[in-house]
């Protein structure tokens, strides 16, 4: 989530370094930024779930909510960049602001699992997608970083013409939410503990 906000911070205050991390390197994109911040809160939201009941009834519903905010960012972006790039041309699939399709996937998995996760909390349900998910996108963020070190396009999903390259800044930050999955602990089942407790 810091990365993110690094990412917004930069974009409105002009600020390199918190864009790149290292000079002439790509930028993390500004929908990039605020999707990491949803899949950041969510992930602290279902960290925290069972800390957080003296304040409301369980944060799992509101962990769903951030997860569908993180799904809706890149797909909107997306579309307008798909819109942005038509404008430029009737061969031109990738406009500037357009995510990599790593990113893409990488969010849209990473919403799927927390969605999934809040409602088997609350449901009572077995959850075991969330880890293969999380191994998934942990690799798809650290592939992405040795591309960028390594300078291999392929692997930080830079495809000339059909995807922009993911930035730095956002495969670490795509890595860390995968680790995220991997360390939440498993759910016990918001509606297993209410049956419970009557």
């Amino acid at each position: 989530m810091l990365i993110g906000v690094g990412g917004v911070i930069g974009w409105h205050r002009s600020v390199p370094w918190l864009l790149s991390w290292y000079e002439s390197a790509v930028s993390i994109k500004l929908p990039s930024a605020w999707a990491l911040i949803a899949c950041g809160t969510a992930a602290m939201m279902l960290a925290t779930q069972h800390r957080v009941r003296r304040f409301w009834h369980d944060s799992a519903p509101v962990a769903a909510v951030f997860g569908c905010i993180s799904i809706l960012i890149v797909l909107l972006n997306y579309i307008e960049a798909r819109n942005d790039a038509a404008e430029l041309g009737p061969y031109t699939v990738v406009a500037p602001q357009m995510p990599s399709w790593g990113t893409i996937l990488a969010v849209l998995a990473y919403g799927y699992a927390v969605i999934y996760r809040s409602l088997a909390s609350w449901n009572g349900w077995r959850c075991t997608q969330s880890r293969w998910l999380g191994a998934a996108i942990l690799g798809t963020g650290l592939a992405a970083v040795i591309g960028r070190l390594s300078g291999f396009p392929l692997a930080y999903w830079y495809i000339g013409g059909v995807s922009t390259g993911m930035a730095l800044p956002t495969a670490v930050g795509i890595a860390m939410l995968g680790v995220a999955l991997l360390i939440l602990p498993a759910t016990e089942g918001q509606a297993q503990r209410l049956r419970f407790q009557r």
